[in-house]
């Protein structure tokens, strides 16, 4: 079975409405024909001494696995609630089809 698209064509999105959005990070720039790669970036360096680097490093670090962990876990609620919809739907017609029998009964 194919996966649904991520983006309507018929949509426009804004910068936000990425973010917005329930899915990995991975899978939309997928849909687009772009790959995500995570590294550590390597920035200029200097000989002060800065006071807290420590701190920010953690806290950055910190922050994006907070960010991986809700991606993560929107995608399971949004996988669930399609789920669920699903079996509501069966249900419905199952029951459906009981009625019907019945009244041709």
């Amino acid at each position: 079975m194919t996966k649904p698209k991520i983006l309507q064509e018929e949509r426009e999105y804004t910068f936000r409405s990425y973010f917005e959005m329930t899915y990995p990070p991975e899978e939309i720039l997928a849909e687009l024909g772009y790959k995500l790669i995570r590294s550590r970036l390597s920035l200029p360096k200097t000989q002060k001494t800065l006071d807290r680097l420590s701190d920010l490093q953690e806290r950055i670090e910190r922050t994006l696995t907070r960010r991986e962990f809700d991606e993560t876990k929107k995608s399971q609620e949004a996988e669930q609630v399609n789920l669920l919809g699903k079996c509501q739907c069966q249900v419905f017609w199952v029951n459906r089809c009981r009625r019907l029998n019945r009244l041709s009964s």
